[in-house]
This record gives C-alpha cells, sequence and structure tokens, in this order.
C-alpha cells in the first residue's frame, strides 16, 4: 500500500505518504498494553510497532491518541483548533484558567497553546492550558508567559521574566 502510493511506477511522481496510526491512550498509560486494543492504522487494521517504522521510510507517520471511547486526544500539527474531547479533557484538568491567582470558570477560558501554533506548537493536551480571556490577551497581545512548573503547578511571567506573585496579583485583576 505505501509502496503504491509512494509512486512507486515509472509514470507515477514520487508521492510520501502520511501514515496515521491510531494509539489508544490506555496503550500508553499501561504497563502491559491491552491486546484487545491495539494501535491500528487508518483505514487498515491492528499494527505493530516494527510495521510503523517500516512504512514510515516511505512517509510521514502520524500518531493519533485516542481516549477509551476512540476520541481524539493529541491532534499534532494537522490541526489548530482544539477538538471537543479536548476541550473536555483540558477543562476537567485544569478547572478553569490557569493563571495563578486568577478564579475565572472555564466558562471563560479559551484553550491556549503553551507553545504557540504559530511557532510549531502541537495541539496536544500536555501543550494546551485553559487561560481567561483577560489572561490570553496578556500572553499574545502583551508579551506575557504561560509555563508549567516542575510540581506541575503554573507560573504567569510578565513580559521581563519576572513571575507574578499570585496573592498580589488576584487582589489587582
Amino acid at each position: 500500500m505505501a509502496n503504491r502510493a509512494a509512486g512507486a511506477g515509472p509514470d507515477q511522481p514520487a508521492v510520501h505518504p502520511d501514515v496515521v496510526v491510531v494509539v489508544p491512550v490506555s496503550a500508553l498509560t499501561r504497563a502491559e498494553p491491552d491486546p484487545f486494543d491495539p494501535p491500528c492504522i487508518v483505514g487498515g487494521g491492528p499494527i505493530t510497532l516494527a510495521e510503523v517504522l517500516r512504512l514510515a521510510l516511505l512517509g510521514t507517520v502520524s500518531t493519533l491518541n485516542v481516549d477509551q471511547h476512540g476520541r481524539p486526544l493529541h491532534l499534532g500539527r494537522r490541526q489548530r483548533l482544539a477538538n471537543h474531547a479536548q476541550w473536555i479533557a483540558a477543562t476537567v484538568r485544569d478547572r478553569g484558567c490557569v493563571a495563578p491567582g486568577c478564579d475565572r470558570p472555564v466558562a471563560w477560558c479559551q484553550l491556549h497553546h503553551l507553545r504557540w501554533w504559530s511557532h510549531g506548537g502541537a495541539t496536544d493536551l500536555p501543550n494546551l492550558a485553559c487561560a481567561c480571556a483577560f489572561h490570553h490577551h496578556l500572553i499574545h497581545d502583551e508579551g506575557w508567559n504561560l509555563a508549567r512548573r516542575a510540581d506541575g503547578g503554573w507560573r504567569l511571567l510578565r513580559p521581563d521574566g519576572t513571575t507574578v506573585d499570585p496573592q498580589r496579583y488576584a487582589a489587582s485583576h
């Protein structure tokens, strides 16, 4: 299939196929993958890692991580905006604006790419964070930055790189 799509014939232009492999999130979170829910190739059936690597020699391999209902959670660079499943997962995880000191609920938030999509960031849950419109504006238009701390918490940084004190900041905005 990949050889044919790559333009193996003498009168066909060389094309590099994009192979999409669907990977259940359970396969990434369990020590022993579920043999009844293996990764599979879109348009085909179950696939092994060796097969994925062999196909990657002929084209591009994209992984699509899905939740237990088959809804995509990681979209990589193929799509800029988060899908509905990602929105639900991010809002359940973040519970509102993640900017320290902000109490805005998820209904007031947008999903922000921590590494901006325009700068090569992926539309994947680890790269998305809930930010209220106020903080999203500060980040995109005023040069502020939102960063995850080593303990999983968040830091809000001014354009000069100094960290905002959440207690003092909460009272002022």
